[in-house]
């Protein structure tokens, strides 16, 4: 498995073999909820200009991998925007972080293993902090409810592309078989296939009563087999929201 940067000058890369492949999903989708509270993250790591995605979590508050804000040999990621709603050349909202922060353990996981082991992928989780509303006050909810991933449900995954395509559209990876549990929260679906920059992107499951819910980050992918990986939610991302995303009380 590999983490899934992708650098903004694009490469022809060969055909992947797999049944799932990210489709773009028009502008409309890309700006009507859920879709809506996804958007297309851009930083500098090292001596790279990187593509991610992230999904708004809270009115302030937005939730990627942790190796899209930290990488073992180019620290801590800087010149950080993220673009809500990012389609071509249309956004809904652009904002730059106040503050970013990892998930315990994923920065020392990443240093002991390496940014593309298992052990870090279990802690691969981030979220980026802003000073004023990301989506005036919108956002989607989670569930830690694991049934949803690895059951037959409904449920899309969701990033930016900058491989196959461009980087400026919202992609879905559809029909997605049931995930399996590879090392505690680090799971894997067959037939998956993922691009670099869709990194930190959600998978959007639909609760019992149908409404969607964010319930994994996207944060690997492997070619042979072909395959991808998410965080699943679960306590532990809800304390990390609920701690450093979440908006101030009110005076």
């Amino acid at each position: 498995m590999k983490r899934l940067f992708a650098l903004i000058t694009l490469a022809v890369l060969p055909a992947l073999h797999a049944t799932d492949y990210p489709i773009p999903v028009g502008a409309a989708a890309a700006h009507t909820f859920p879709y809506s509270m996804v958007g297309q993250l851009t930083f500098v790591s090292g001596d790279g200009v990187y593509v991610g995605s992230g999904t708004v979590v809270q009115p302030r508050g937005v939730l990627t991998a942790g190796h899209n804000l930290y990488d073992p040999v180019g620290g801590w990621s800087t010149d950080l925007v993220f673009e809500r709603g990012r389609y071509d050349d249309t956004r809904l909202t652009v904002r730059a972080p106040l503050r970013i922060y990892v998930l315990a353990g994923y920065q020392a996981n990443s240093e002991l293993y390496g940014g593309d082991s298992v052990r870090s992928f279990v802690r691969d989780t981030g979220g980026l902090y802003f000073k004023n509303r990301v989506a005036a006050g919108g956002y989607l909810g989670w569930s830690t409810d694991r049934s949803l991933i690895t059951g037959n449900g409904s449920k899309v995954a969701l990033g930016y592309g900058a491989e196959r395509h461009s980087g400026d559209e919202l992609l879905a990876v559809r029909h997605l078989a049931p995930f399996a549990s590879v090392l505690r929260t680090f799971y894997e679906s067959e037939g998956m296939v993922i691009e670099g920059g869709m990194s930190g992107g959600p998978v959007i499951c639909l609760l019992p009563d149908g409404s969607p819910s964010l319930c994994g980050i996207v944060v690997s992918g492997s070619d042979f087999p072909v395959s991808g990986g998410i965080r699943a939610m679960n306590g532990g991302t809800s304390n990390f929201i609920l701690t450093y995303l979440r908006d101030p009380a009110s005076p």
